[in-house]
């Protein structure tokens, strides 16, 4: 059986059973076997994924891309297949595993300073501790009494956040979305 983010009381027995795994995101299927898995439980989202395959080679491919994937509801494949799935199978893997998909995975992949911030890229600091610092290497990053932030500058766009705020992202992505400065995503 398989649950993606189960409530946090039913994840405290989950986890008190020592009978549960921690999904590590990583899914192994043939094609054609997903594909089947969406035909049955997400008919909707493989339909567009149809239309795209069928445009494919074509002049309208890309914009019958942008259209059909921008049409599909926002519904991670661990909703829409795996938790409906009956043919599921977990394997125990003998290595450590980060779900890198977050900001403070550079804490534990990268390590930290001796005032433990991470950082990656030309930093200055003055009385800051406990911060993710990332940027151009082209680009100097001063900060100065910062405790537990998140600070992020690319060529476009600066973020700046408290560690505890890192899922707001998600929020700011979608406001973005909103104002219509796709070319900030």
């Amino acid at each position: 059986m398989f649950r993606e983010k189960p409530k946090a009381e039913v994840a405290e027995e989950y986890l008190a059973s020592g009978r549960f795994y921690w999904n590590s995101g990583i899914f192994v299927w043939k094609a054609k076997t997903i594909l089947q898995a969406l035909r049955d439980f997400e008919p909707a989202m493989y339909e567009h994924l149809e239309t795209i395959a069928e445009s494919l080679g074509s002049e309208a491919f890309q914009a019958t891309l942008e259209r059909e994937f921008a049409a599909i509801g926002g519904k991670s494949i661990d909703y829409a297949v795996m938790e409906r799935h009956d043919d599921v199978a977990v394997i125990e893997v003998p290595f450590e595993w980060d779900d890198v998909g977050s900001w403070r995975s550079l804490d534990r992949t990268r390590g930290t300073d001796g005032d433990g911030n991470t950082v990656d890229g030309k930093h200055l600091a003055l009385r800051t501790r406990g911060c993710i610092i990332r940027g151009e290497k082209n680009h100097l990053i001063v900060t100065i009494g910062l405790e537990d932030c998140i600070v992020v500058h690319t060529a476009d766009a600066t973020l700046v956040a408290r560690k505890q705020d890192e899922e707001a992202v998600r929020q700011v992505v979608a406001m973005i979305k909103q104002q219509g400065w796709d070319e900030y995503l």
